[in-house]
């Protein structure tokens, strides 16, 4: 009986947080349904002035899988801070496409996929034109 506690306790901590900006790409289950899928494939609940927190839900029973607090996740971008114009990364390059106000996140113009940071890099990178 303890060991089935254990294992049915170790499968809910498996992943107990996900990043704001790339979680689109990570996997979850849904413990209600036990749906499993990609972040892709969930809801995000909708943003506005008044809500400080944005939910993912299950696609198939609308099950809160995770909830992003984004008090947090602006003091976490605000800590890292932005790299300096003449740095090599993603966030300086022409295919990089700023996509957080409609819930997208981050992604590369030419592969859309997700960038996981504004610090990340790739053998494509061009400058912007400034």
């Amino acid at each position: 009986m303890i060991l089935i506690f254990l294992i049915h306790l170790s499968k809910i901590k498996e992943k107990m947080y996900y990043n704001y900006y790339s979680f689109r790409s990570e996997k979850f289950t849904c413990s209600n349904c036990a749906w499993s899928g990609i972040g892709s494939e969930t809801f995000l609940s909708d943003l506005s002035e008044m809500h400080t927190q944005r939910d993912i839900k299950c696609p198939k029973c609308e099950q809160v899988l995770f909830t992003f607090d984004l008090d947090e996740v602006a003091a976490q971008q605000q800590k890292l801070g932005n790299p300096g114009p003449k740095e090599k990364v993603c966030f300086n390059c022409t295919h990089f496409m700023w996509m957080v106000g409609i819930g997208l996140g981050l992604k590369c113009r030419l592969t859309r996929s997700q960038i996981e940071n504004r610090r990340h890099t790739c053998e494509k990178f061009e400058f912007k034109q400034i």
